[in-house]
């Protein structure tokens, strides 16, 4: 990411913040990812809630998962987080969604079911040794996914668990009835 970028990206984060505001927009790295981590962290300074919108297609499993367990370790300490789907909640950006303590979409949002995990480092798996450790990495993050998907979504998590990790995308009526979010707004 560019460095310019990322910099005005940090700036507006902690302008939202003041407010109580993340703003989860476009591919999230683990960079971006510890970005929003430390938001949170200043939320909590001032705030007993945070609104988190979220405009993501999705990116890295395990930032989405690092937000996730903030998120948790924070509601265990009392902050509430309402989650709002502004257009687009693709793959991790999806469990955000239903990790928020009140979850919303808006009528036309998008919810994209998981993606099956490639891993980008050509170095890893060129070796029979290396495909086989990367393979269990994706079994071990797969299974996490389907753990936290089945707990943070009572009502629908055994309509959808057997599609999880199939590439479709799911209506604002079908997010709700998955439990994925509690309201429809719009």
């Amino acid at each position: 990411m560019d460095e310019k970028v990322f910099e005005r990206l940090k700036v507006m984060h902690k302008n939202l913040a003041g407010s109580g505001i993340i703003l989860i927009d476009g591919i999230i790295s683990e960079e971006i990812g510890y970005e929003i981590e430390q938001v949170i962290d200043k939320v909590a300074e001032s705030k007993k809630h945070a609104d988190i919108y979220i405009n993501s297609p999705g990116g890295s499993a395990d930032a989405f998962l690092s937000i996730i367990a903030k998120m948790d370790a924070m509601s265990k300490n009392g902050m509430m987080f309402t989650t709002m789907c502004l257009d687009m909640a693709g793959c991790g950006a999806m469990l955000l969604l239903a990790a928020g303590t009140k979850r919303v979409c808006l009528k036309k949002s998008r919810i994209t079911m998981f993606q099956p995990l490639w891993i980008k480092d050509s170095e890893k798996t060129s070796s029979d040794e290396g495909m086989m450790e990367a393979g269990m990495a994706i079994l071990k993050t797969k299974n996490k996914i389907e753990e936290l998907f089945g707990k943070l979504t009572s009502k629908g998590s055994k309509s959808l668990k057997g599609e999880l990790f199939e590439a479709r995308t799911i209506t604002s009526g079908e997010a709700l009835e998955a439990g994925i979010v509690d309201y429809i707004a719009g």
